[in-house]
Parts: structure tokens; sequence; C-alpha cells
């Protein structure tokens, strides 16, 4: 469902994020435009149409719409852009497929996405220090994993009262990946085991 749910946000969020690039490129032009038509003013000699001229753009104060709508429309870029990234990492999150639905993926990019989705339930309480090692791929079943790296997230931030660090570490020993989560404020650690052939 969640998935599905991701599938239709990411269809709008598409035309947004294409709107937002077109409208810039528009205001662009018409700031360029009026920037143009400023330069008559010193020529023009008609009062009675440069008085009305002169108090409008002092009404709404064009110097700083200027640059203003530029930054809105940049901050509503990046914002349409992160909530792209958080339906793709929901997606990636909760892939659902078959009980022998075994894949061969990167581990690092399923804690990525894993830390994206808890982050609000994180993001309060702890910072999180990532010593990732260097890992192959492994093959496993990638929804069910994430949700255990979902768990020891969220249980590593609820043991921590107020403020604390969250350490998430990866590496390899023998013919084995490991994930390791521990809460500085209780040194709670969590490992989970994955073989790297057959997780």
């Amino acid at each position: 469902m969640a998935a599905g749910v991701a599938h239709e946000i990411n269809n709008p969020i598409g035309y947004i994020n294409s709107n937002l690039t077109s409208l810039k490129t528009y205001l662009e032009d018409l700031l360029a435009l009026v920037a143009m038509y400023e330069k008559l003013e010193s020529v023009c000699t008609q009062t009675e149409y440069l008085e009305p001229i002169k108090a409008f753009k002092q009404q709404i104060d064009l110097e700083f719409l200027r640059t203003d709508v530029l930054d809105l429309l940049e901050e509503s870029h990046e914002g349409a852009t992160r909530v792209k990234k958080i339906v793709q990492d929901l997606k990636d999150f909760s892939y659902v497929g078959g009980e022998d639905d075994w894949q061969w993926i990167n581990l690092h990019a399923g804690l990525e996405s894993t830390l994206n989705i808890v982050n609000n339930e994180i993001k309060y309480k702890a910072k999180v220090v990532k010593v990732f090692g260097d890992l192959p791929e492994i093959r496993c079943l990638p929804h069910q994993l994430n949700q255990v790296f979902m768990n020891l997230l969220v249980n590593a931030a609820q043991a921590i009262d107020n403020e604390g660090v969250i350490t998430l570490r990866t590496g390899t020993q023998d013919d084995y990946v490991w994930v390791e989560v521990r809460s500085q404020r209780y040194r709670q650690r969590h490992r989970t085991r994955a073989p790297e052939q057959n997780f």
C-alpha cells in the first residue's frame, strides 16, 4: 500500500518540479524586461506617466520583490526535491515482493532509505553518526531487512531521554556482513549478521 501511495505522490511532484523550473525561467525573463523599461525612465519626460509607475514600484517594493520571488521559487524547488527523495525512500523501504523474492542489494542504500523514513523519530533526540565499511552486495529480502533496521533505529532513539548520539556501523567478518546500531546514552548494542551469499 505504501509503495502505491508513494507512486501516486511521485507523479504530481514531477509536475511541480517541472513547472517550478519553467516558472523561474519566465520570471527571470520578466524581470529582465522590467529592467529594460527602467532604463527608459531616465529619458522619459512625461511625468504624468512616470509618477504612477514610481508610486507603484514603491507600493510593491520592487527591489525586494526582485530577489525574494526567485528565493521563494528556489526554496519551493528544494522542498519539492526533498519530497521526491522521501517518496523514493518510501518506495525503497516498502518494497513488497514474494516470500522467496530474494535480491542482491547494496546494504548501505537500504540503511540510508530507512534513516530517512525514521528521521522524524530521531532528529529531535539524537545525532546520527555513520561509520560505514566497504561492503559487498548481499542477497536478502530487502523489505524485511529494512524493517529490522527501522526497529533498531527507533529503539535506539527511544533509549535517549533528551539528546544523544546514535552510531551506525557496518563491516565484514569472515563470510558475513554486520550492522551495529548503538545508543550513546545507554550504550545499547544491537547487531545483525548476514552471510554475504545468503541472508
